[in-house]
């Protein structure tokens, strides 16, 4: 609608040709003078819904019956309304009742228009003020029958589409809290997925578990530098998984055992000290097992280039037990350093825009 304006001559050029359209809202009043709206001609075949347009636009749109599966939102108007408009005369509205319009000056012509919304209180509101989101008459009846908004428990309103995004919108959570939206309070809310990962992580575990006692044992025996190194990595690789199994594990039971969230307290689990340290150690095991990985698949690649290894003298097997030795320092240390870096600040407290856990009033403080 927007680009049928008065001199976006260009943009009506390029999209398509913008018909006029008299708009006479409610009724057809004696002595006012009637709307011309400049529509795209197009606008029927593609609109689905007026969901993403408020206040004025959302008006022309559903009383044009340009809006499927709505209905127009104004009322009719009779001569006791309105108290609030300055300058109200009293008109006839479709030749059968007194109704209430407004005068104004156009090019020094006197003229009279009834664009108003009748709230249930019998205030008048202009039409960009009708399904704007916001209350304009006192007694939300501006908002009431509207397609556009969601309002939420506590009186505010929100766009429509903003209803079961995933995101809280509401301060009392009721945009994601309702019985409308899919709200998964836990991360495993089945038995086959529990025991699923209780196996799985169980198994990992002792897997994991086992190569990494095996591999020590092989760096004790082996002679060869390459093979000391291929084990060396082995061995990251497996401490890694073996974390990430630990993260599997712990993450099921804090589920089914320390979350009892519903899903207006689900925010405050997520981001409680429990649920930060299964992060961290998610986060530890997958980057240490990567990293490993990575300077297992590089030490190989140069093996290829480089096909000749000199022999092991006692010196080098020295040295190279300490270069080993650090590499396990840097490939745990790292990680677990990124891993842990947000929970130092402030990370760990702040979900969604949200505060959590020292502050739980300021959730509920809005935002003007």
């Amino acid at each position: 609608l927007l680009y049928c304006l008065p001199g976006l001559t260009t943009l009506e050029f390029l999209v398509g040709m913008c018909g006029p359209q008299q708009f006479h809202g409610h009724a057809v009043i004696f002595g006012t003078r009637p709307i011309t709206l400049r529509i795209p001609e197009v606008i029927p075949r593609y609109l689905k819904s007026c969901t993403h347009v408020f206040g004025e636009l959302y008006v022309f749109l559903n009383c044009n019956g340009l809006c499927p599966n709505t209905s127009c939102p104004l009322k009719k108007i009779d001569k006791t309304a309105c108290s609030n408009v300055e300058g109200r005369v009293t008109s006839v509205a479709e030749n059968s009742y007194l109704t209430v319009a407004q005068g104004f000056r156009d090019k020094g012509v006197q003229h009279f228009h009834s664009n108003f919304f009748r709230c249930r209180n019998n205030k008048c509101m202009s039409y960009d003020k009708v399904c704007n989101l916001i209350d304009d008459c006192g007694d939300e009846s501006d908002e009431a029958n509207c397609t556009n908004n969601f309002r939420c428990e506590h009186g505010s309103f929100i766009p429509l589409i903003n209803k079961c995004d995933g995101t809280i919108n509401c301060f009392d959570y009721s945009d994601e809290c309702n019985r409308d939206c899919n709200v998964q309070i836990k991360s495993f809310p089945h038995i086959s997925l529990v025991v699923t990962a209780l196996v799985a992580g169980i198994t990992i575990i002792l897997l994991n578990l086992g190569a990494m006692v095996n591999s020590c044992r092989e760096l004790v025996k082996i002679k060869s530098e390459k093979a000391s190194v291929n084990q060396f990595f082995i061995l990251m690789i497996s401490a890694g998984d073996f974390l990430m199994g630990v993260y599997l594990l712990t993450a099921v039971l804090a589920d089914w055992l320390a979350n009892s969230s519903t899903c207006r307290t689900q925010f405050e689990w997520t981001s409680s000290t429990t649920c930060s340290v299964i992060g961290v150690i998610s986060t530890w095991g997958s980057s240490m097992s990567l990293l490993a990985m990575t300077f297992l698949g590089l030490v190989r690649a140069k093996g290829l280039i480089y096909r000749r290894i000199a022999a092991p003298r006692e010196g080098v097997r020295r040295k190279l037990k300490i270069q080993m030795g650090l590499g396990g320092f840097l490939l745990c240390g790292v990680p677990l350093t990124f891993a842990v870096m947000p929970l130092i600040v402030f990370e760990d407290y702040f979900v969604q825009e949200r505060n959590f856990g020292r502050n739980d009033h300021s959730a509920l403080i809005p935002l003007l």
